[in-house]
């Protein structure tokens, strides 16, 4: 009826439990863990105990609509018919009967015992060659047809008397190679996965025989096929061949005394040899990932490098500063460490990073009592703000020392070192790119100790380092003529310095500014304004300055002038005769100013000069 909705019946998958159970019993003789292996997604494999659950699930019929992923799972890959075809499909668990699907699988386990696993299917063996550093193989030859167990391994590097000679059998699925020569004996193990629908194989195994150069055992990833591999296939199948899938049964050296000595002894050995197989199979690599690819490449290799340095005892340096020293304080606090050294060097691109270590760790190290001392080299004296002062009080508060200098006589911007233990990190100021460097060598510690007693002897407590740095702090008045021509007129500015940062009050309005000071001058730095202080002036109560800045109402016009700088308001009987002292000029023509002219002036020059002359283009 239209307007009715039709019921319609929940479609479940057709006798679905029952076909998983009868796979559980006979196809896998009721070994669940096996079952969820062969149930599981090869390219994204679940917990094995979450698979196990999922197929008891299914199996009790509490789930009736699975999800079944057949082309990722081993099920797929294990039973297919000879022409590549997968014995398994969707329609085979949704809607074939069961007792149609209960044929397939007895039909499938007919075959298997009756007809068994060919293991003479096997006619090449790739490994890894040590000596050429390349891809190497074995050829299987079967020289008895009464006797398929008997094989022979060539090779182009040996001659027919260094052949092997054995035995291939097969035990519970696994296929065994056994051969042997004058000099040597070999074993291979390997899973046997031929089928009577699927006999040829391609797959890896073991190997184990004795190694030629060291004479010691050794065992290696070996690729054993039915088939001889195009280039295409050893260039993929090598990548599990190599020096890093090859084990060689060597002492450690004679130079390892205590465990960490053993420890970092083998991991280096691993990282080198993965190194050694990575590096020259990625330079041969057409990847279409390249820019990402290198960055990754490149940075494994100053890893293997950084540990190469390590296990020599050279000094090495890590590219990542921000992240080496959080995890440095970390440790130490983790590991209830001792006392902490820190040179600093404060400008506009470093206070942000010192902002965040202050924030990951000055809490963490007051907790544990930590003892930490910082000697903070301030470069810029524009970055002595209330945040950074704020901040440094805190740090004393929370009985962290804290000390300042304006100038760092030694090559090193910054490092720190552990009291008593042998581990420091610095950089030096020579350093082009962020490289902070690592050490444990007892004369290099000894050394950034000596300097830091040095600096810390010549360094001040904050208000003292204020005190000394900053004695343009307070308030001032500047007086100057205007910009225009009446030179009855003059401006007052009423200006509050403190530290790193000034507010000033124009005639347009108030604006915020910082200071900056070098050897000789101090620079008042606003958004159209600066005001240029020679520092030898600054104990006096007044002195004269320099003012670069726009003309009044006219943006684009500059103006350089000359002004007054008083502790005091002076009254304007007094500024008058100190200003037309100071300027020497009469009228407008004090201010030395762009000309009017010069815009077109410069306009007309560009026309003939370049019209007439051939520019170079830019390199």
């Amino acid at each position: 009826m239209p307007g009715k909705k039709k019921n319609k019946k929940k479609a479940y998958w057709e006798d679905f439990s029952q076909k998983i159970d009868y796979l559980y019993i006979n196809l896998f003789n009721e070994d669940l863990d096996k079952m969820a292996e062969y149930f599981n997604d090869k390219y994204n494999p679940k917990p094995k105990n979450s698979r196990k659950k999922t197929l008891k699930n299914w199996r009790e019929n509490i789930t009736q609509k699975p999800n079944l992923n057949l082309s990722r799972y081993k099920l797929n890959d294990e039973y297919r018919y000879s022409s590549g075809d997968p014995i398994f499909t969707l329609d085979t668990f949704k809607s074939w009967s069961f007792e149609r699907f209960k044929r397939l699988v007895d039909d499938l386990i007919l075959k298997t015992n009756i007809e068994s696993k060919p293991i003479n299917a096997l006619e090449y063996i790739y490994y890894f060659n040590l000596e050429t550093q390349s891809v190497d193989y074995y050829c299987i030859e079967y020289p008895n047809e009464n006797d398929p167990c008997q094989i022979e391994l060539t090779s182009q590097h040996l001659t027919y008397q260094m052949r092997y000679i054995g035995k291939i059998t097969e035990y519970h699925n696994m296929i065994y190679i056994f051969v042997k020569n004058d000099y040597d004996h070999m074993v291979y193990i390997l899973e046997n996965r031929a089928t009577i629908f699927q006999q040829k194989l391609k797959i890896y195994g073991v190997g184990l025989c004795k190694d030629f150069a060291s004479r010691q055992p050794k065992s290696y990833i070996a690729f054993f096929s039915s088939e001889k591999l195009d280039t295409n296939e050893i260039l993929n199948f090598r990548h599990k061949l190599g020096n890093s899938n090859t084990l060689i049964a060597k002492n450690f050296s004679r130079g390892c005394l205590i465990e960490e000595d053993f420890l970092f002894e083998n991991l280096i050995n691993k990282i080198d040899n993965i190194r050694d197989d990575l590096l020259p199979s990625y330079e041969e690599l057409e990847s279409i990932n390249k820019y990402y690819n290198d960055i990754l490449i490149k940075e494994f290799n100053s890893y293997a490098t950084m540990l190469k340095k390590a296990d020599q005892e050279y000094d090495f340096f890590i590219t990542n500063r921000r992240k080496l020293h959080i995890y440095s304080l970390q440790n130490i606090v983790e590991n209830s460490g001792g006392g902490v050294l820190i040179l600093y060097t404060l400008n506009q691109s470093t206070l942000h990073f010192f902002y965040e270590l202050l924030n990951n760790q000055e809490e963490a190290f007051y907790l544990h009592s930590i003892y930490l001392k910082y000697i903070l080299v301030i470069e810029e004296t524009s970055i002595l703000t209330g945040q950074l002062i704020e901040e440094c009080k805190k740090l004393e508060k929370r009985g962290i020392e804290v000390k300042f200098l304006s100038e760092n006589p030694t090559t090193y911007s910054e490092f720190l070192l552990i009291v008593d233990e042998p581990f420091a990190m610095y950089r030096t100021g020579k350093e082009i790119v962020d490289n902070t460097f690592i050490t444990k060598k007892r004369r290099k510690i000894d050394e950034l100790r000596n300097i830091f007693e040095i600096l810390d002897r010549h360094a001040y407590a904050l208000e003292a380092f204020l005190n000394q740095e900053c004695q343009i702090n307070g308030k001032w008045y500047t007086y100057s003529y205007t910009s225009k021509e009446d030179t009855s007129v003059y401006q007052t500015v009423e200006m509050e310095i403190q530290n790193g940062e000034v507010i000033a009050h124009f005639s347009t309005g108030t604006e915020y500014g910082i200071v900056y000071k070098t050897e000789k001058q101090t620079l008042l730095i606003f958004t159209e304004t600066v005001i240029k202080i020679i520092n030898n002036n600054i104990d006096q109560y007044l002195f004269k300055v320099s003012i670069a800045g726009k003309e009044l109402h006219l943006k684009n016009r500059d103006i350089l002038l000359y002004g007054l700088f008083s502790r005091e308001p002076l009254l304007a009987t007094e500024v008058h005769p100190l200003l037309d002292t100071l300027y020497l000029k009469d009228g407008h023509q004090f201010r030395l100013k762009m000309s009017d002219t010069f815009n077109s002036f410069l306009a007309e020059f560009k026309t003939q000069k370049y019209n007439t002359i051939s520019l170079p283009k830019p390199s």
